[in-house]
């Protein structure tokens, strides 16, 4: 059995910060999508825990592992959007 725990940061309809903490929480749609797929497309997994944020400047959770284990890298900011 191969498990995946996504631990989502802030999502929200409008796709940008709406208060401070947002601009260290934040997953961005597109970054969002993009991990979501990789997880779903994983070989040989076992049991992993991944934080889904986006590589916002504030962000204060690790996702070394998700990069380590699936390559996958945050491309989006919060702290660049309107």
């Amino acid at each position: 059995m191969q498990v995946i725990c996504l631990r989502i940061g802030t999502v929200n309809r409008e796709n940008r910060p709406l208060d401070i903490r947002q601009r260290a929480t934040l997953f961005m749609h597109p970054d969002l999508v993009k991990m979501v797929d990789m997880c779903l497309l994983a070989e040989d997994i076992g049991f992993e825990i991944f934080y889904g944020v986006s590589a916002n400047t504030w962000r204060f959770w690790d996702t070394a592992p998700v990069r380590d284990c699936l390559g996958w890298e945050p491309e989006e900011n919060a702290a660049l959007t309107g």
